[in-house]
């Protein structure tokens, strides 16, 4: 499984599996996460997938996919890891052992991802400006259904509040303003520096001739003059010096509390399986003490859980409430934390926790995709281990290591989404009350 190194900066890892009758390949390109560039990264593979020279329209890709046994590309949608801006193209395709008469299908669909990335469709130099147009508008309701989204909002502005000033805060998509002040050209220009500049990681799952696989895409990449490029960093803030607090209105029934926190530690240290674990007992699992005791024993949320990165070494929890219930249920959530701190864990929280992360290590392989994320995310952060490596750091973890971490938390920032709609309807209540 060690990567194998196809072109400047590109490498392809080989994962051979006959468990599953789908062949899968995912080409990652990684980039700066940037408020000047996120939204123009962001529109490049939704162009690239309008169509090519050799199928210039998505009518003639989407026929050439359907005579491929229904092949089928994924990823349009940016990722992130860290400060990373992950841009990710899957293809997924019927083995040829399985189909009919032998029929190339590996070489058809590697042929057709060749064609998509490196002979792009033009017009003047640049994109079709039809084709860049949809897209933008694409891009932008799906900017908007995350805006739309209030749990998604308020882990944004979390995220945004706590991260001023950090390529953190930017997002994976970019912002409505960049989408609209994005031209063809810029598009193109984005697209150039990708697949010239940007480190690209690829992994392939299946039982094809994995050497055909290399052959295809060194042939790809060796169309485009390529240079070696390092991942781009993720800077680590190890504490939160001050408490941020905003508090924003929208017309929703249920409030949404979010914490943002500097966890003092970060993957780079070696600290992955023991932050795993303290975020599992704070709010990661459903055994955790924020589901436990803040949601189950206490009632006063509807939904309570933590979320870390480790690799930027934060965490946050995320919370739906009633308005009147901000000050105690943020009250709360800390207690829970100075409970860690304090080192009143149970045995049955510290084996809960540590089953439920081996358990899903093991569950990896149950379908094509899992793994290859993992070890992308595992590089990304320049500390590259197997599965077997993390499962056995995990049973490992002692309880005075999660305290230790525990203790080194800080919280920086405090985001509330008040519901304007549970005011106005306690106050129709109160009306009918006092009528």
């Amino acid at each position: 499984m060690d990567p194998l190194r196809i072109a400047p900066g590109v490498t392809l890892t080989a994962i051979p599996t006959d468990r599953f009758q789908t062949n899968y390949l995912a080409m990652n390109f990684l980039l700066p996460l940037s408020p000047e560039t996120a939204a123009q990264n962001a529109l490049v593979p939704r162009v690239l997938r309008r169509g090519c020279r050799a199928w210039p329209t998505l009518a003639a890709l989407t026929e050439r996919l359907q005579n491929l046994y229904n092949a089928s590309l994924g990823g349009m949608t940016p990722g992130r890891i860290g400060e990373v801006q992950l841009l990710r193209q899957e293809l997924w395709a019927l083995d040829d052992s399985v189909v009919p008469g032998g029929e190339d299908l590996l070489g058809g669909t590697l042929s057709l991802l060749r064609d998509l990335w490196f002979s792009p469709l033009l017009a003047d130099g640049a994109f079709r400006t039809d084709y860049t147009q949809s897209e933008k508008r694409s891009l932008t309701d799906a900017i908007r259904a995350k805006i739309n989204n209030k749990n998604a909002y308020a882990a944004l502005r979390c995220r945004q509040i706590l991260c001023e000033g950090e390529a953190y805060g930017t997002g994976e998509l970019g912002d409505e303003a960049a989408v609209a002040a994005a031209s063809p050209a810029d598009v193109y220009a984005a697209y150039r520096n990708i697949v010239q500049r940007a480190p690209c990681e690829i992994f392939y799952v299946g039982r094809g001739d994995v050497g055909r696989v290399a052959d295809v895409l060194s042939e790809a990449f060796a169309s485009v003059p390529r240079a070696e490029a390092p991942i781009p960093p993720t800077a680590v803030v190890r504490r939160a010096d001050t408490v941020r607090r905003v508090t924003e209105e929208e017309p929703v029934r249920q409030g949404k509390l979010s914490l943002g926190f500097r966890l003092g530690a970060a993957e780079g240290d070696g600290e992955r399986a023991a932050l795993r674990m303290f975020n599992e007992i704070f709010g990661g699992s459903p055994v955790s003490k924020l589901f436990m005791n803040v949601r189950e024993k206490m009632s006063l949320c509807y939904y309570c859980s933590s979320s870390m990165d480790a690799l930027k070494g934060v965490l946050f929890v995320h919370s739906g409430i009633e308005n009147e219930k901000r000050e105690i249920a943020e009250e709360a959530i800390l207690t829970q934390l100075d409970e860690i701190r304090a080192g009143r864990i149970t045995d049955e929280e510290l084996e809960a926790a540590r089953r439920s992360l081996i358990s899903s290590l093991r569950q990896m392989d149950d379908a094509p995709n899992p793994r290859p994320s993992w070890l992308l995310a595992r590089r990304v952060a320049g500390r590259p281990l197997t599965v077997e490596e993390e499962a056995a750091q995990i049973a490992a973890v002692r309880r005075e290591d999660v305290v230790r971490l525990a203790q080194n938390v800080t919280l920086g920032a405090v985001y509330f989404l008040r519901g304007a709609l549970a005011d106005a309807a306690a106050g129709e209540d109160e009306e009918e009350e006092d009528a």
